[in-house]
């Protein structure tokens, strides 16, 4: 193929590589072909970059699950975002063993399976995960209902290797059942805010309403003997309000660095805030 060079991968996958190549370009990747990488198990068929990700992808007409090991251990030795793909032709070759117990295999180990079908047709059968992120997570189904609900989509978009939309989406939810809290304990007359000059401080529901997560940080500050639970909130959403902004507002220097450095703990913050406030 005209300035094209495939060298570890066979003839007859070369046409079919080529679909993926154009397919991740079309997708905003910069594509290399069979990069050299220092420290990596093997030459990857592509290596795809979007910042903040790197991700490499093998092209296949049979799926190795100890290459694919081998790449996973590399993955989750790097510091950034590293993801890992198998790239399967199936008009090539069939897969040999049962499809279910080999997706098992690539989800478990959080490895992406894309899979090229007889009719030309592309499939992402399982989406790749950021690797390096060491991120654990209670399981949901063993949470209270409400708080389950609170965080389904939050749980979905880590599924989906959305590590930073689930950190914000779980900011959106801990944020809006502070305003809900804090309001039902100014209206109920048990929580009484003091201002910075030691004046008695009034709010209005639309006020509390328009609170955003700093001036919820504030807000709970600023309550005159706050009980356990006042103050495990407020403590709550002071530690995530700098990660929070972080995550919103991109381009800031070292912020990718401290987000997954600290998401995991945060997300641990948020939930363990969630229980007392939807408790």
């Amino acid at each position: 193929m005209p300035g094209i060079s495939y060298r570890t991968i066979s003839e007859e996958l070369i046409e079919h590589a080529e679909v993926f190549r154009k397919a991740f370009k079309h997708r905003g990747y910069s594509v290399g072909i069979e990069p050299s990488i220092l420290g990596a198990p093997a030459t990857p068929t592509l290596r795809c970059t979007r910042s903040p990700t790197t991700m490499y992808i093998d092209v296949v007409a049979r799926i190795d699950k100890t290459r694919a090991l081998s790449w996973w251990q590399f993955c989750s030795s790097c510091s950034t975002d590293t993801r890992y793909a198998v790239a399967y032709v199936e008009s090539v070759k069939p897969l040999g063993i049962p499809r279910t117990s080999l997706e098992q295999v690539l989800t478990k180990l959080r490895i992406g399976l894309w899979i090229l079908r007889a009719d030309g047709s592309l499939v992402e059968r399982i989406a790749p995960h950021d690797l390096a992120l060491g991120v654990e997570l209670p399981a949901l189904r063993t949470m209270p209902t409400k708080l389950r609900k609170s965080l389904a989509t939050a749980y979905e978009a880590f599924e989906d290797s959305d590590w930073r939309g689930g950190f914000r989406e779980s900011c959106d939810v801990i944020e809006k059942e502070a305003r809900s809290y804090l309001w039902r304990g100014i209206r109920q007359e048990r929580i009484h805010l003091v201002s910075d000059a030691g004046t008695p401080r009034s709010m209005t529901a639309g006020q509390v309403d328009r609170l955003t997560l700093g001036g919820l940080v504030k807000a709970f500050a600023q309550i005159r003997a706050p009980n356990q639970r006042d103050a495990l909130i407020g403590k709550t959403l002071a530690s995530i309000n700098p990660d929070r902004i972080l995550a919103t507002h991109k381009g800031k220097r070292g912020a990718e660095k401290r987000l997954r450095t600290n998401v995991g703990r945060q997300m641990h913050v948020i939930i363990q805030g969630l229980r007392e406030l939807l408790s």
